[in-house]
């Protein structure tokens, strides 16, 4: 008999935040709302900056976007702005500012998804969080976490921030920390520069009345005729009456006065808690049938899928656990091609993990064999006798299970697709080849096939790259063929240096008519190009290539080029 179910813990993201935050008089309690906000100035480039080695010895960063044929910064973190770099100059400027400077790809998508996975691992401290996206023109992001009656939990307020304080810090994102009664007030105390976090609970105008105004989240038009007007901090607004604002600044100004100072409510909107989709079940005793176990599994899916149902969602990787008695669980991970809810799938992908665990288990018995086989004269005393019995009982590996859990750590939302009024037959055979990647890894390990992604480039052996972990099959109309030009599926990883013969020509761009490759003469009877690419002279690799696609006598077809400049001839391909 076995006990499931499923398991409602909460799922958190780790990804480690230093903290420069400021310490302002804290007042004495009181009943209303507290809001602790976490500013994260520069997001987008400390998010890809904590892949770095720790340390300040790390290049400036600038995050570029392509708009038609020139690269602009969107973001640029404190080294590249200490140097001068600014969002909206061109890369070209950026490095004729700054030399060192490093760039990539403008990410915001991602940016969202990782400020997501940030927000969820602040919830241990409270489970009210909101996210402040940032976008193209704001770079800075944040986070709002509702701390009423937390305090509590943490000895006091003081005590929380400074949990708070460390937990970021170890995340290696520098990040500014304030608790206030309102969320405006909270993300304006943010922008004083103190080493320690600023905590008030009371008189929010004596708090805020020394802050610049760019304090209280206003666009650069207001903030520039309050420039032109000599008001630079919230005091000096705060002075002014209150009904000739609107009309001289517009309604935003008013509005963010009043949120900050709480007479305009200002609520909070906490990302939805969904529960890790994951079962689990318990033997009463050790089994190793392989029938029970794969009913098992099948009851262990079905609750599994019941979920990915209801919330529309397809598993992208599913983590199993076989747990054994007396020893340490076996853990393995299946990473899907696409996202997938059909239980015929996922079933399938678990037997093939099965056959692994079998084989790594009858392995390390082999080995404990070949050991124990291995004769030395030795003394046995008691104490002897009992040492060796302890390491018996250490090493004992049982032939069974006692239980079983299935998670989905990773999923998609996954859309419904109207197959027959497509073309069913591509359809089954990209589900075909998607089932086959997902054997090979499993069978040949995660890192034995990767996925490739097209690179805007002319240069064959650059216009590629390759996606990690991330393997997903494309349709055929992002294959080489749809564009128009032939490209063969093995590339040389350097091309390689052949002896060509080619027709007589006035000009000498006569087409091929054989060539030897490792002293083997390819005769070839026919040859289409050629096709000029020309190299990339940014990189100092400005030859000009004529590429050919031939086939000899043998049906092999064959990619070849010529330098233009010196006519030598290489082969960097074969079509398969």
């Amino acid at each position: 008999m076995a006990t499931e179910g499923v398991s409602t813990k909460a799922s958190t993201w780790s990804a480690p935040v230093t903290a420069s935050t400021t310490m302002l008089p804290t007042a004495a309690g009181n009943n209303n709302r507290l809001t602790a906000c976490v500013r994260l100035p520069d997001w987008p480039t400390d998010r890809r900056k904590r892949r770095e080695r720790p340390g300040n010895n790390s290049p400036p960063l600038a995050l570029t976007r392509t708009t038609a044929n020139r690269q602009l910064v969107v973001a640029a973190c404190a080294k590249a702005r200490g140097a001068g770099v600014r969002p909206g100059m061109t890369l070209a400027q950026a490095r004729a500012i700054c030399p060192a400077i490093t760039h990539a790809d403008h990410d915001p998508a991602g940016d969202t998804r990782a400020l997501e996975g940030l927000a969820r691992w602040m919830m241990r401290f409270t489970p009210f969080v909101q996210c402040v996206d940032a976008g193209d023109g704001n770079p800075q992001a944040g986070l709002f976490l509702d701390v009423t009656g937390t305090g509590r939990l943490f000895g006091s307020l003081d005590h929380l921030a400074r949990q708070i304080v460390e937990r970021l810090a170890q995340l290696r994102l520098p990040a500014r920390l304030a608790i206030a009664p309102t969320p405006g007030a909270a993300w304006a105390l943010t922008h004083v520069q103190s080493p320690r976090p600023a905590v008030v609970s009371a008189d929010v105008a004596d708090a805020l009345a020394p802050l610049s105004v760019g304090a209280l989240r206003l666009d650069e038009a207001t903030l520039q005729t309050l420039h032109h007007l000599g008001l630079h901090t919230v005091g000096q607004v705060l002075a002014l009456p209150r009904d000739t604002l609107p009309a001289r600044f517009g309604p935003l100004l008013l509005t963010r006065v009043d949120q900050a100072l709480g007479r305009l409510a200002e609520p909070l909107t906490p990302l939805p808690y969904h529960a890790p989709i994951e079962a689990s079940t318990d033997f009463d005793g050790v089994v190793d049938s392989l029938e029970t176990l794969w009913d098992a599994f099948g009851k262990l899916i079905a609750q599994v899928t019941d979920h990915l149902v209801r919330r529309g969602l397809g598993a992208r990787q599913l983590a199993v656990t076989f747990r054994r008695p007396y020893a340490t669980s076996i853990e393995r991970t299946i990473d899907l091609s696409g996202p997938s809810r059909n239980p015929a799938v996922l079933f399938n992908l678990i037997r093939c993990t099965m056959e692994t665990v079998g084989q790594t288990r009858a392995t390390k018995r082999r080995s404990d064999g070949a050991t124990k086989g291995k004769k030395t004269k030795q003394v046995f005393s008691l104490r002897r006798c009992v040492a060796l019995s302890l390491r018996r009982y250490e090493h004992f590996e049982p032939s069974g299970f006692v239980g079983l859990r299935l998670a989905v750590p990773v999923f998609e939302r996954l859309t419904e697709e109207q197959i027959f009024l497509l073309d069913p037959e591509q359809h089954a055979g990209r589900a075909e080849l998607d089932r086959l990647v997902e054997r090979l890894r499993i069978r040949l390990g995660r890192e034995a096939l990767v996925g490739v992604d097209t690179v805007e480039s002319y240069v064959p052996e650059r216009a590629y790259r390759e996606r990690g972990q991330s393997l997903e099959v494309r349709g055929q109309e992002e294959e080489g063929e749809a564009r128009g030009v032939p490209r063969p599926l093995h590339l040389f990883t350097t091309p390689r240096e052949i002896r060509v013969m080619v027709r007589p020509s006035d000009d000498r761009d006569g087409a091929p008519v054989s060539f030897t490759l490792d002293g083997e003469v390819h005769r070839l009877v026919h040859a289409v190009g050629p096709e000029r690419i020309g190299g990339a002279w940014w990189t100092g690799h400005d030859k000009t290539r004529d590429y050919f696609d031939v086939e000899d006598e043998s049906a092999r077809r064959w990619w070849v080029f010529r330098v233009f400049e010196n006519g030598r001839w290489f082969v960097h391909g074969k079509f398969e």
